[in-house]
């Protein structure tokens, strides 16, 4: 006998709001691939153009080589876009004739066209010396996928005497896509190399060892040439000393007291004459083997430097210095690198007032290290290159500045002052580089001294931008005759400004090579954590950059002036106690003094008296289409860390954001007390439900200290961040909300309050994902007198 079985099918209801869910997952999901391919789009075409200007810089190096007249092929001023009487660009005729057609097997080809009056005109030096190019890439059948536009320039150089002295061109070239939209609203990029007349560059006029200024020599990872890269006149590209005479790996790079350049190849010690060096890329580079260092694996030589006449090498991640026979290559060990830290060495280097630095390559972004006394001192942090990549190469100038560089960019580092900057987007795979230090000591007197990185003057002009929807520490106040414009008037409507100003307030907004300002022709350095101030009569446009594909708006001003004063806030030191900086407030500006019982330093927080001190999570939200985030928290007080809501390590016994109040009171700090957060986020392994703490893996850790971009510490005053929750997410506002007074929109803290946001999703703070409520802790240090 078979029982009767019921069925129980869906109903219409439950297939409609089956569907429902189901289509808003997906709508979701198109969303953040949609953000996906932005990014992924702006990151391609920023490697499409260092690509174009390498084979540009190369190409043009080589016709000039090949027959020098054809220098006569670019103006000795930057040429200037050409508008019509009522303001509009004029359409540029390009040849039909390419100066390149370099194509692949698959159909890809790239295209360099010239500007031209007639398009069917062959190139010709003396007709076509504009300076003005388009170069076009295409992929196969999918067309077009990337054109742009080169503006080329120069300046002749001369060395030594006699008639027969060498000579040499700068060829400067600037890169700015896409073609689709106006000249002023495209993203640019500067490059430059020095071609030497051939022939001429071994005169008996020329000392050999006359080189240029700021000249950094480097041999790229595969070891096929030798290269080098002169800075004076700003952002350089690659110029080629010669082949190597067979291909090495070099893992390390350094020069001498007397300007031979050494390396390590497959843990052998090789070196090059510095009398060897002649400029001349015709000729090839012949390094002598020294010997074996005997190192290999974890205690493989990745960095090396001569201190004090003996050259030191660190291991790659054994935390070992040897000191490296410069005559034999045999590396004896010396002492261990004083660091708890997880380290992986990327470079080394000493800098001017003798501070050894090292990089370390374990992470996301490029961390430098320094030693309290070199060798066997302690090592600590001494600041954090964000948003840069592995540091695989480090140096240092007698100015007092270091360099350093990634897989995609050079960066400038000043320690003084905690700041870097972009020196010039080059993609690279040099593994290590160095000046002849001695020799730019000896002659190159540039000062870069903390005066004149703070404070400037003279011929001005370049551009910086804004972004107020943002950034946390945004000002942005411009000084017109007719009133004055501020971050405010920076909406949708607003068509910009075109006049003459005499005073700009700003925080500069970016990622360094954002923002150009030149000063008296040097380039001056912009930290996009620093308030500037520009006095005198200037001539400014103020506009709006529309977003690619759905990015946020941006704002830019381009500043250009005969006669300007700029100051960055943060180090000014020219105005004495009875002289009032730019820098000050507003005359009808009441200041109220204010007893504070902490300061904020470089993220961290410093009690400056004893105070009961209590950590409160406010709230927080991290989803994204995938599902939920989980987040844990270590407080660092002093050299102790404190997991008070939980293991730092497990995602779900330590989750902070599950709902609950969290709030643990750390009793009396002692003044000099210091303080920092940090803050790590979850995500779910795919296919797992999330129940269990090894169910997650681990996404992003931030701490407040050092400052970074990821982390706001905010305390009274302070504007409220105006960023958009990513998705349907509450705001910062929202979260702040009991915080901020009602009539001035500000934060409204006690003195003894602090809050900091943290965004433990993207580094990328253009995303909309980078809305800074993940997590979000209010810092109170009770003294007991009221505060």
């Amino acid at each position: 006998m078979r029982a009767n079985m019921k069925r129980n099918p869906f109903n219409m209801i439950e297939i409609v709001v089956s569907l429902a869910v189901i289509l808003v997952v997906l709508l979701a999901v198109v969303s953040l691939f949609t953000l996906g391919l932005t990014d992924n789009k702006e990151a391609m075409n920023r490697s499409s153009a260092n690509d174009s200007m390498d084979q540009f810089i190369h190409m043009m190096s080589s016709r000039i080589e090949e027959n020098w007249s054809n220098v006569d092929a670019f103006p000795e001023t930057t040429p200037v876009v050409t508008t019509t009487a009522e303001g509009v660009e004029e359409e540029i005729l390009w040849s039909d004739d390419s100066l390149t057609r370099l194509s692949s097997g698959s159909g890809s080809h790239y295209e360099l066209n010239f500007q031209t009056s007639i398009v069917s005109q062959a190139f010709n030096t003396e007709i076509h010396n504009s300076g003005v190019f388009k170069i076009v890439h295409s992929s196969g059948t999918l067309g077009e996928d990337f054109s742009a536009e080169i503006r080329a320039w120069k300046t002749l150089t001369e060395y030594g005497s006699g008639d027969n002295r060498p000579k040499s061109i700068v060829l400067y070239a600037e890169i700015s896509w896409p073609l689709t939209v106006a000249y002023e609203s495209r993203r640019k990029a500067n490059y430059q190399t020095v071609i030497y007349k051939p022939g001429l560059i071994a005169s008996t006029e020329e000392n050999v060892n006359e080189v240029a200024c700021k000249t950094i020599w480097a041999i790229d990872k595969d070891g096929s040439n030798l290269y080098y890269y002169i800075l004076s006149e700003g952002n350089t590209f690659t110029n080629i000393e010669g082949a190597l005479d067979s291909p090495l790996t070099p893992s390390a790079l350094t020069i001498s007291s007397g300007g031979s350049i050494f390396f390590v190849s497959a843990n052998t010690l090789y070196s090059i004459a510095v009398e060897t060096l002649d400029y001349d890329s015709s000729t090839s580079v012949n390094p002598t083997t020294i010997g074996g260092t005997g190192l290999s694996g974890d205690d493989e030589n990745t960095a090396m430097k001569f201190i004090g006449g003996v050259l030191y090498g660190l291991s790659k991640s054994s935390k070992k210095i040897y000191v490296i026979d410069s005559t034999t290559g045999a590396a004896t060990f010396s002492s261990n690198m004083n660091v708890s830290d997880t380290f992986v060495v990327g470079a080394m280097t000493v800098s001017a007032d003798g501070t050894v630095f090292v990089t370390n390559t374990d992470g996301s972004e490029g961390k430098l290290y320094s030693f309290e006394s070199f060798p066997n001192g302690e090592l600590t942090l001494a600041m954090t290159v964000g948003s840069s990549g592995a540091l695989n190469a480090l140096t240092a100038h007698p100015n007092g500045m270091l360099y350093a560089a990634d897989s995609t960019k050079w960066y400038w580092i000043y320690p003084d002052t905690n700041t870097f900057g972009i020196e010039v987007n080059h993609s690279t795979t040099i593994q290590g580089f160095d000046f002849n230090f001695n020799y730019e000591v000896s002659n190159c007197s540039e000062d870069l001294s903390i005066e004149s990185l703070c404070d400037a003057d003279g011929t001005m002009g370049g551009s910086l931008s804004i972004n107020p929807n943002n950034s946390a520490s945004n000002e942005f106040t411009m000084t017109t005759a007719n009133g004055t414009i501020s971050s405010t008037d920076l909406t949708n409507s607003y068509s910009g400004f075109q006049g003459n100003a005499t005073m700009i307030r700003i925080t500069p907004f970016g990622n360094g090579n954002q923002n150009s300002l030149m000063v008296d022709g040097d380039v001056y350095p912009i930290s996009n954590s620093s308030r500037y101030v520009l006095t005198g009569n200037m001539t400014v446009n103020l506009y709006k950059v529309a977003g690619v594909d759905g990015a946020a708006d941006k704002w830019w001003i381009d500043i250009t002036s005969t006669d300007a004063s700029i100051v960055n806030c943060e180090c000014t030191t020219s105005y004495d106690d009875d002289e009032e900086s730019p820098c000050a407030d507003d005359e009808d500006e009441v200041i109220e003094e204010v007893s504070t019982i902490f300061e904020i330093e470089n993220g961290q927080i410093v009690l400056s008296e004893d105070a009961n001190t209590t950590f409160r999570i406010v709230g927080g939200d991290m989803s994204y289409t995938g599902g939920q985030l989980n987040v844990t928290m270590q407080l660092g007080i002093n050299d102790a860390s404190y997991e008070p809501f939980g293991p730092f390590n497990s995602a779900v016994t330590g989750n902070i954001l599950d709902n609950n109040e969290h709030e643990y009171d750390a009793g009396i700090l002692e003044a000099g007390s210091e303080i920092s957060i940090t803050a790590r986020s979850w995500m779910v392994r795919r296919g797992y439900s999330g129940s269990r703490n090894w169910h997650w893996n681990s996404w992003m850790a931030r701490s407040s200290a050092p400052s970074n971009t990821n982390v706001y510490v905010l305390r009274d005053g302070d504007p409220v961040p105006n960023i958009t929750a990513f998705g349907d997410q509450q705001s910062i506002a929202g979260y702040v909300a009991s915080f901020v007074d009602a009539e001035t929109g500000l934060i409204s803290l006690a003195d003894n309050q602090s809050i900091l946001l943290y965004e433990l999703y993207t580094t990328n703070m253009g995303s909309s994902a980078a809305d800074f409520q993940d997590v979000v802790v209010v810092v109170t240090m009770d003294t007991g007198s009221g505060e």
